[in-house]
């Protein structure tokens, strides 16, 4: 938690927490999972990215060079990804749990 990357663990809380909650709240809504990913990834992305800064002096530009273009397309696949594969595994795990 302490080295250049420490923003992006403390970061995970807070983005699960966003996607949770905006899944939870409007589950019917297919477009909310793509939506709540793009916004809990972005959050993710702006702790670990301050922290970044204040932990080597980067300028934001240096840092989201550093932190973030490379892995947007990787997190962009994900977001797909995953939002094709949850609403169908979240009815499945609701079906099973009654």
């Amino acid at each position: 938690l302490v080295g250049p990357t420490g923003g992006f663990l403390i970061g995970y809380i807070p983005c699960a927490l966003i996607i949770g909650l905006l899944v939870d709240k409007l589950e019917k809504k297919l477009w909310i999972y793509p939506v709540s990913m793009v916004l809990g990834t972005a959050v993710l992305y702006a702790f670990g990215t301050v922290w970044f800064m204040v932990s080597l002096k980067y300028t934001l530009a240096a840092a989201l060079v550093a932190c973030v273009v490379p892995f947007l397309p990787g997190d962009a696949a994900k977001i797909v990804l995953a939002s094709v594969i949850a609403p169908a595994l979240r009815k499945l795990l609701k079906k099973q749990a009654n």
